[in-house]
């Protein structure tokens, strides 16, 4: 295979040339199948298409891998889940980590389970100690399960939230977290290094005496994760008829179908019912084409039923666990899906709340939240007097901060979330874990009926104290043969023109995080941005309003994050929607 650095192509009729040779020569390794056959005859009429698909490596970030499941040198597949794990072994040896181990873990995705157990075999002929657990289990338990057992790194086969058609290869370093940049770079200029067939010759080595570096590990190793969720209730000794609540529950196909209501009947809730037609693994998602909780329509099967059982709370949770939404039922009888921001909020004061009642606040606690997430938290922890710190979106950068501040700074992690819909209720595995989410969920609900409230009450109750803000986001989808860069192209548009007013309200400041300026439009005084650089723009206008942009990392897309004060929810979707429009406007 002749692979190119996908911003060092050659000129396209060589590089035609080159993707029609690495095609037959996959066709010779791995033969390809009618119908793969005929997919790729369409993808040649789209020529960038075909020749990033067969003349250059799917890119590896400290996320790790995400594409779809298609033959091709840049999609997920045996061969680059191989080459990938060979470069992931290469680096973990060179840390001195082979002993310390890799646990492997996956999700209910097709081909889950046979690419974890393809890494697996790959790293015990490399001669590193693998724990494979037995069978799907949620992210967050593979981050907690580093900790506990000591591992250098960890990979779990998931892409999420994503549609059926993708997969992913998720890849965590010593402390829990996503791999740090350093060793990301290492794993990927390896993988450029390598021969691209030699992680599949690897794989086809292993025998009875790489077996013996292989560990499984079964349910057993569950109860370490269940006894640390159980010790984080904020108030564990809440009255029996609290806890006697209909739930219902969601795994939407996913790894938390077994987890999460075992945690919940361990807690004491003994009225969780799964959502039948959605509580069986399944990789083809048949009751949730888009299995991501911060979707309303995934809660449809839900509320369905949760109308014929007299249900009033809903959790789901996606695919991998990782990530939690939430359904409560109106005064009036109808339901309504809260944001990513509102069940952070709920959380967040009732964490708060419950620490101060039962006297468990840690001596130095703290709060982190991603910039882009509600200011309703900076709101909430002034008025207790609680530090806060802010990271760029991903549970990475949390994790890095949780490091930074608990691990050499003496400071207690009570919580930490961003927007969509990853919460952390502590720092006992690096990121964000959809279980404990739901185990808080349900206890803050058990907690709010002794005070006679329900959850709608008590967020009600919030925005009456600190005045209501819409958070709400946009996500423009970029069409294009590398929409990766088109994204980047518009991003930059904005770095160099931004806006002065949007909606004709106009913009007072401007948080440039990739030049780390913060520009006052009024006084041009500028000033510096602590964080790192990163791709990221912000408008504060005049009227107290926040408008923020940033490119996915794993999705061809542009998101818009609005922050906005208004009297109810109603006003504040006319300005986003006024918002939304002025932006698609500047995007033509």
């Amino acid at each position: 295979m002749k692979l190119f650095d996908k911003n060092a192509l050659p000129p396209k009729q060589e590089a035609l040339c080159f993707a029609n040779e690495n095609l037959a020569e996959w066709n010779a390794r791995i033969p390809l199948t009618d119908a793969e056959k005929a997919d790729i005859e369409r993808l040649k009429t789209k020529e960038e298409y075909f020749i990033q698909r067969f003349l250059t490596l799917l890119p590896f970030g400290t996320a790790g891998l995400r594409g779809e499941m298609v033959p091709g040198c840049s999609a997920m597949n045996r061969a680059t889940v191989a080459l990938t794990t060979l470069a992931m072994a290469e680096t973990v040896l060179e840390a001195g980590g082979g002993d310390k181990g890799i646990i492997v873990g996956f999700d209910s995705r097709l081909h889950s389970a046979e690419f974890a157990r393809l890494a697996a075999e790959i790293l015990a002929v490399k001669g590193i100690r693998v724990y494979l657990f037995d069978e799907l289990r949620p992210t967050p338990e593979l981050s907690f399960s580093i900790r506990r057992l000591g591992c250098q790194a960890g990979i779990n086969i998931t892409a999420s939230h994503n549609p059926k058609k993708d997969n992913g290869y998720k890849v965590y370093w010593n402390d829990g977290a996503q791999l740090p940049p350093e060793q990301a770079k290492q794993v990927a200029a390896k993988a450029m290094s390598m021969d691209f067939w030699a992680g599949l010759e690897i794989a086809a080595k292993f025998d009875a005496a790489a077996q013996k570096n292989l560990h499984i590990l079964d349910r057993s190793a569950d109860e370490y994760y269940f006894d640390t969720l159980l010790s984080l209730r904020i108030i564990p000794d809440l009255p029996a008829g609290a806890k006697d609540i209909s739930i219902l529950y969601s795994p939407l196909h996913g790894a938390g179908y077994r987890i999460v209501p075992e945690i919940l009947r361990r807690a004491g809730f003994t009225r969780v019912t799964s959502v039948p037609s959605q509580a069986t693994p399944d990789g083809t998602f048949p009751i949730a084409a888009k299995p991501n909780p911060q979707f309303p329509e995934v809660f449809e099967p839900g509320i369905t039923l949760a109308k014929e059982t007299n249900a009033s709370l809903i959790i789901a949770t996606d695919p991998d666990a990782d990530r939690s939404g939430l359904a409560l039922q109106n005064a009036d009888g109808s339901f309504v899906t809260l944001n990513g921001d509102q069940i952070g909020i709920l959380l967040l004061d009732y964490i708060i709340k419950g620490r101060l009642l039962s006297q468990s606040m840690p001596e130095k606690p703290f709060v982190i939240i991603s910039i882009v997430t509600s200011p309703l938290v900076d709101r909430i922890c002034e008025q207790y007097t609680i530090p806060l710190y802010h990271v760029y979106t991903g549970f990475k950068y949390i994790g890095e901060k949780i490091r930074e501040k608990e691990d050499f700074g003496g400071e207690t992690c009570i919580f930490a979330y961003e927007e969509s819909h990853g919460y952390l209720p502590g720092s006992y595995c690096r990121d964000k874990d959809g279980v404990a989410a739901s185990l808080l969920i349900a206890e803050m609900a058990a907690f709010h009926s002794t005070q006679g409230m329900t959850c709608a009450d008590a967020i009600d109750a919030i925005y009456a104290q600190y005045g209501y803000i819409g958070d709400f986001q946009d996500a423009i989808i970029i069409h294009a043969a590398d929409p990766m860069i088109k994204a980047a192209i518009i991003m930059e548009k904005l770095h160099q023109n931004p806006p002065v007013e949007f909606d004709g309200v106009k913009v007072a400041h401007i948080n440039d995080y990739l030049s780390s300026t913060r520009t006052c439009l009024t006084t041009g005084h500028v000033s510096p941005i602590t964080l790192s650089s990163d791709n990221v723009i912000s408008f504060e206008l005049t009227d107290g309003c926040r408008i923020t942009a940033r490119p996915s990392g794993t999705e061809p897309l542009i998101k818009f994050y609005y922050s906005i004060p208004a009297k109810n929810q109603k006003a504040a979707l006319v300005r986003r929607h006024a918002f939304k429009a002025a932006l698609e406007s500047m995007m033509e």
